[in-house]
């Protein structure tokens, strides 16, 4: 990045007044963090004496990790205490040389150096260029190498195909591999075999995944995988637990391997999934139309369901597909199930709580899973079905205890009243749409006449 004398310059100041901090590319050095004076940039070693990149010409400085978040901003305000009289004397200098006909290329070059130091990291590869950077990774990664031991006997595998990885890694022609690899170079590596464990490996390494997908970590840093982790769950999953590192498909597109990768954690789960109405159409017929694990549970700012604040929001959660006329219509189903069970006795508290965002109690009314379930849902018709009399029954012994069995009549399973379903609803709805404004009405006309009638007694009712 620096020509050669201005190296020499920055080596000479540097080792005057920081040399007991300094360290050499390629030498063992402590757990801590490295700036690269040459090249601008961090450096961060995970265990005790990982070698630093680069050779004995390049120099880190090892600063507090404290001193971090500082150290740049005390960079930007000394460049833009003395670019600015750089540039004027580049200016100055460009009209002197251009009258002698002579090139000014080191002056550009220099009062730029702060420029390109900040467009660095935003450089955009073409895939043609990831593919030639990432074939000296490949050279090794797809021929010799293939795993490294760990600590307590597990292999991480480190063989890559470049075919595979072209083919089925969505950053394969996004970013090239020191995109996520960074500090690699051919001859340097971290000494991976330092941990313990392929789940050690991935607590220190997760945090990369966060430059490009901010958004994503934060919300994985308020789900409740992340907060099972700070607990001291070292179980709990990371983005390269779900993730499959170089064979990282889009799980937007991907739902039954989605799905299949949350059942690595909860088997139970995915087996009762598997037999449901859902994951049937999605495992046996591949219906991606059908909702899998991240539909219903966001995939990083996933939170407890059993919360009261969750349970308030799941009817809203299965309204994405059952309130969709679309996609209902498709396949010979109502959508107008959701709004029946927000004007229904349950639904109204429900929406209740949604509109004025009180706090909802620990137990409130019944939402759409207390009746369908969770995970194994079944077809609604049917014997054994959410609509069945004796299931129904059931499920409101639930919360209502003690009730005779044709408690449930009164229920009119997510139909609106019509000739052809629940006539006598229907029709007793139809006569109160006439009593109650012929009676309302009545009443006020009344009210109206002796009003008018008094008024033109004078106001008494003496003859």
């Amino acid at each position: 990045m620096f020509p050669y004398f201005v190296r020499e310059i920055v080596e000479k100041w540097a080792r005057k007044f920081f040399g007991r901090w300094l360290y050499e590319g390629g030498q063992d050095v402590p757990k801590g963090a490295y700036f690269s004076i040459f090249a601008i940039e961090f450096f961060f070693t995970q265990t005790s004496k990982e070698r630093l990149p680069g050779s004995s010409s390049d120099l880190f400085l090892k600063t507090p990790i404290l001193l971090v978040p500082a150290l740049f901003p005390i960079l930007a305000t000394v460049f833009m205490m003395f670019v600015p009289g750089l540039a004027f004397v580049g200016i100055l200098y460009f009209f002197r040389q251009k009258l002698r006909g002579k090139k000014m290329i080191w002056f550009l070059v220099f009062c730029l150096i702060p420029f390109s130091m900040s467009q660095a990291e935003e450089k955009v590869y073409t895939e043609k260029e990831i593919k030639n950077l990432n074939r000296v990774c490949f050279e090794c990664h797809s021929k010799n190498e293939t795993h490294v031991l760990l600590g307590n006997g597990e292999l991480l595998n480190i063989d890559i195909s470049p075919k595979h990885f072209y083919l089925l890694d969505v950053h394969a022609l996004a970013v090239p591999c020191t995109g996520c690899h960074k500090n690699y170079t051919k001859d340097f590596h971290p000494q991976i075999s330092t941990f313990e464990s392929v789940k050690h490996y991935r607590l220190q390494r997760y945090e990369l995944c966060k430059d490009c997908h901010e958004k994503q970590y934060q919300g994985l840093t308020d789900g409740v995988h992340f907060k099972s982790l700070q607990g001291g769950n070292q179980d709990a999953p990371v983005c390269t637990d779900c993730h499959p590192v170089h064979r990282m498909p889009s799980f937007e597109v991907a739902k039954f391997q989605a799905v299949t990768t949350c059942g690595k954690c909860h088997e139970d789960v995915f087996q009762e999934y598997r037999k449901s109405v859902h994951g049937h159409a999605l495992i046996e017929d591949n219906n991606v139309d059908v909702p899998g694990c991240m539909d219903c549970h966001l995939p990083h700012a996933n939170q407890d369901p059993h919360k009261a604040k969750e349970r308030v929001a799941s009817p809203r959660v299965c309204a994405k597909c059952h309130a969709n006329e679309e996609l209902m219509s498709k396949y010979g189903l109502r959508a107008d199930v959701y709004e029946t069970y927000l004007n229904d006795f349950h639904g109204v508290t429900i929406q209740f709580y949604e509109d004025s965002k009180k706090r909802p109690p620990k137990r409130i009314e019944a939402v759409c899973v207390d009746c369908h379930g969770y995970h194994g849902i079944q077809k609604a018709n049917g014997e054994g079905g959410a609509i069945d009399r004796k299931q129904v029954h059931q499920m409101c012994l639930k919360c209502h205890e003690n009730v005779p069995e044709n408690f449930t009549a009164a229920w009119l399973s997510h139909y609106r009243p019509s000739l052809t379903k629940h006539p006598f609803v229907f029709l007793f709805k139809l006569f109160y749409w006439f009593m109650i404004p012929f009676t309302l009405g009545g009443l006020a006309i009344h009210l109206v006449v002796h009003f008018f009638r008094y008024l033109g007694h004078g106001g008494s009712h003496d003859e």
